[in-house]
């Protein structure tokens, strides 16, 4: 079995490197220059695209656990990736190119095989010409080969939302910025908790609630954490008069830069869903105390409840 891994791995990795030159790859902006880019453009909003999003616009399957395969969902996420709204920045991961120079050998491998597997998805749905911002800019450090840039660059996102009215869209046992300084240069936190999973079975009941809220005038800047769904919301939002940011994982990835660790980690009281789906496939209990938005000190700054 292990032969045969190897022979895969070394099989897509000479593919990729020869596919790369000859057909070329997306550009994709490094991470430090694609936070600078949003810092220096605050009227943009932010999409990104990963293997999870191709898959779920492509109808393959997942096993995400958090988000069931829809048509709906493929069509907006097709047009999302496609349509290229000039008010919103598309991001994919700096992978296309060298991937095993910026990356944990484990993940670049992981990426390696992705590529090659669904490269027809890929030149399907990503253009050559258009200029990519990085999506793993919500990724700063536990696949990162050098994990000591990691603190200036989550210094450099946290400037976002310095001095501003945050407002959050997370799922119900995200808990963005729980336990953590991510949001201490923020002016206010609100938030709008959606369901943990399928959260794209109303979205549009979760923009419309966040469309009264921009217009309110007491939000600045808008943080999505709710898988495919965020990617969607970022393109409806973009037109509104304040940035839409698709995060992903930053909170995750913050804590394990601060716990320091080298592998991921079960964060208490947090969902990690790539620790947990992986357990939940192999027969086992969540052991986890997870902890919903409204049973912390969190529940105070909840505006809007889905769950």
């Amino acid at each position: 079995m292990k032969f045969k891994s190897l022979f895969v791995f070394g099989k897509s990795f000479m593919y990729y490197k020869l596919r790369s030159k000859s057909i070329g790859y997306p550009k994709v902006l490094s991470t430090e220059k694609s936070i600078n880019y949003l810092l220096n453009h605050p009227n943009i909003s932010l999409a990104r695209i990963g293997d999870g999003e191709i898959r779920w616009a492509s109808g393959i399957e997942n096993g995400s656990g958090f988000q069931s395969n829809d048509e709906k969902l493929a069509k907006e996420l097709t047009e999302v990736m496609t349509h290229h709204n000039s008010n919103l920045k598309l991001a994919v991961p700096d992978v296309f190119s060298n991937a095993e120079k910026k990356y944990t050998l484990g993940n670049a491998l992981a990426w390696i095989v992705f590529l090659v597997r669904y490269r027809e998805q890929w030149v399907k749905l990503i253009s050559k010409e258009y200029q990519y911002l990085d999506a793993n800019l919500s990724r700063l450090y536990i696949d990162r080969k050098n994990k000591k840039k990691s603190p200036k660059l989550f210094s450099l996102l946290q400037q976002l939302w310095e001095g501003k009215n945050i407002l959050t869209v997370e799922g119900a046992f995200t808990l963005l910025g729980y336990k953590n300084e991510l949001f201490d240069n923020a002016k206010s936190i609100s938030r709008v908790v959606v369901p943990a999973k399928d959260a794209y079975s109303i979205v549009d009941d979760i923009e419309e609630s966040v469309r009264q809220l921009i217009d309110s005038g007491q939000v600045d800047v808008v943080l999505l954490s709710v898988g495919p769904t965020a990617t969607v919301l970022a393109d409806r939002l973009a037109n509104t008069r304040i940035p839409v940011y698709d995060v992903g994982h930053f909170d995750i990835e913050f804590e394990w830069m601060k716990m320091g660790v080298n592998k991921r980690t079960r964060i208490p009281a947090k969902y990690v869903n790539e620790i947990d789906i992986a357990e939940k496939s192999k027969g086992k209990e969540n052991s986890a105390e997870l902890k919903g938005i409204m049973d912390t000190p969190l529940k105070k700054q909840v505006i809007k409840q889905f769950v």
